[in-house]
């Protein structure tokens, strides 16, 4: 391993330098390589594919695990071509040359170089990682379903890792190996305010005293306590959209090009008390809002236009959860099966009271009494 950390840093393409998040993606595409000699990397635009497959090539260098001596990254990354010294490095001249299979133009070399790649993987245990998310002719794509054909085909432990979007042609064409797939999603909430605020100007020339670094964000807009597997609030929902959504690229974005005037704005929505409206009826829920809309009507009289703001996110966090909630909680509804059962109770005893009362009395009395019991039973009825 001499020489191994210098020709494969020179080999594999420099991963962002901010990088958050990503360490539970890292493992399952490590994990499928363990099983599958071809691991799809698949996820929308923007939302760090590549990023996983660089972070995971380096941490496979940094434990040098077996694939890790024999990274072959196509397209090669750009490198200046003074900072790999001599240049009969074959892994680097193999990478360079097999260019020609994302080219639109044929190349007459392009056949004997794969042959020559295939040679030498044949017996190595080694990695071929394929982005394809730049290839937009049917040619280079082509080439590149033969190429990965015949990588499974002649070689007995090179594994393949391809980073394509959805619906690339390569995502449909099944080899003839075992396959698995990753799909890469959003960040969640925590590791997105990371990353924004280790990008925001704002952040890092402390704007804001209370926020003097990433972290200073995320304790103000997480507080201690708070359980983040939960759906976000609209408070949270609008301040992770203002941050990018969870997607690296829109994040790295809205970190760049955000004014002072709209982290004043993030900063004032993060500073809002948060509002967790939690109920076990629509009953009490429908008396809640009753108490806020008359509580909005008075802010609005007043000119308290931000209390009245405050005032109507409140019944808006409250809308996606409301159909699900029963008409009445389990404690309301058993504490009226108890009411119904006393009342019935007491109307059997009172029936079977007058009811005697009809048999003892005498016929005089028998007609009061009868009457009686009817005005009885038509009480109950209307209760």
């Amino acid at each position: 391993f001499s020489d191994w950390s210098e020709r494969h840093d020179r080999t594999l393409p420099v991963p962002p330098h901010v990088f958050e998040g990503r360490q539970v993606d890292m493992y399952r595409v490590l994990e499928a390589l363990q099983s599958a000699r071809l691991v799809r990397v698949t996820g929308s635009l923007g939302i760090g594919k590549c990023s996983v497959v660089q972070g995971l090539c380096r941490y496979m260098r940094d434990r040098r695990h077996p694939f890790a001596g024999e990274v072959l990254w196509l397209p090669a990354p750009r490198t200046d071509s003074d900072s790999f010294g001599e240049r009969d490095n074959e892994l680097h001249r193999l990478q360079t040359e097999m260019g020609s299979l994302f080219s639109v133009a044929e190349c007459p070399r392009h056949q004997r170089t794969c042959e020559q790649v295939l040679t030498y993987l044949h017996t190595r245990r080694a990695l071929v990682v394929i982005d394809v998310r730049k290839i937009k002719d049917d040619k280079p794509m082509n080439r590149v379903c033969a190429f990965l054909e015949d990588l499974v085909q002649c070689t007995e432990y090179a594994k393949a890792i391809v980073i394509h979007h959805l619906g690339d042609p390569v995502a449909v064409t099944r080899f003839n190996c075992v396959e698995s797939n990753v799909h890469i999603k959003p960040l969640d909430f925590e590791s997105t305010v990371i990353l924004f605020g280790t990008l925001c100007q704002h952040v890092t020339t402390r704007r804001y005293e209370a926020v003097s670094d990433a972290y200073g964000l995320c304790n103000m807009l997480i507080p201690d306590g708070t359980v983040t597997s939960k759906p976000l609030t609209k408070k949270s929902s609008d301040i992770f959209k203002m941050m990018g959504e969870g997607v690296p690229a829109k994040i790295q974005e809205a970190a760049k090009t955000m004014t002072e005037e709209q982290y004043d704005r993030l900063i004032s929505l993060a500073s809002r008390k948060e509002h967790q409206l939690e109920f076990k009826s629509r009953a009490a829920l429908d008396h809640r809002l009753s108490e806020l809309t008359t509580q909005l009507d008075s802010a609005i009289e007043e000119k308290n236009f931000m209390q009245a703001q405050e005032y109507q996110e409140q019944p808006d966090e409250t809308k996606p959860p409301r159909e699900d909630l029963p008409d009445q909680s389990l404690q309301e509804f058993v504490s009226v099966v108890v009411m119904v059962e006393q009342m019935v109770q007491e109307t059997i005893s009172n029936v079977a009271v007058e009811a005697t009362k009809v048999e003892v009395e005498g016929p005089t009395k028998k007609s009061k009494s009868k009457k009686k019991l009817m005005s009885l039973f038509r009480r109950k009825k209307v209760i």
